[in-house]
């Protein structure tokens, strides 16, 4: 796409599922499916303005099976409902200072996913955002997540089944944990609230 286009339309790409390699390196908004269920679109084809994005909507990359990694995007202030669903080959996500908002599931049964690094000013981990990362065994927060963070949803991290430990003791403002939050969570040993902690 020429590069004076900035935007991603809503269901641009919706079921291409033989696409492979998208160039649009002026895109900075992803709409709603644009890339919904691409599932031969390749991490390392997917040549977007990623320093300048700064909203990607719902079910963007959802069931592209082929994504293994996304890469850093250094405005992004808003990830929409399951922009990552399914994803089944993504391992790790980075997610920047610059983060406000982030929808329900948005990383929702990413089975290969390992690594989450949570760098933003997320008032709320949303519901099931990490539900069924059955991998993920790594979670890491920036202390300015730390200082942002108020509530977790439900399921939050349901059937992480690899995760063995979750220290959320610095978190100053966190005070409530939605039901089931960790659910299914077979490996579970370890979580640690802060003192002001209120509601489970």
């Amino acid at each position: 796409l020429p590069s004076q286009i900035n935007g991603a339309q809503q269901r641009l790409c919706y079921e291409c599922t033989s696409l492979q390699i998208v160039e649009a390196e002026g895109i900075q908004h992803i709409q709603e499916e644009a890339f919904f269920n691409c599932q031969n679109l390749l991490s390392n084809r997917l040549l977007l303005n990623w320093d300048g994005m700064t909203k990607i909507d719902n079910r963007a990359f959802a069931y592209c099976s082929l994504l293994t990694s996304v890469p850093e995007m250094p405005e992004l202030e808003s990830l929409g409902d399951q922009v990552f669903y399914v994803c089944q080959r993504l391992r790790q996500i980075v997610l920047p200072e610059t983060l406000k908002s982030m929808g329900e599931e948005c990383f929702g049964e990413c089975t290969s996913l390992v690594r989450a690094e949570l760098n933003g000013k997320l008032a709320g981990i949303s519901r099931y955002c990490f539900y069924g990362c059955r991998q993920l065994s790594e979670i890491i927060f920036s202390e300015q997540q730390k200082n942002s963070l108020q509530v977790a949803g439900v399921q939050a991290f349901g059937q992480c089944t690899s995760l063995e430990s979750l220290d959320l003791s610095g978190f100053p403002l966190l005070m409530q944990m939605g039901e089931r939050a960790f659910s299914g969570c077979d490996f579970l040993t370890t979580v640690k609230l802060p003192e002001g902690f209120s509601r489970i």
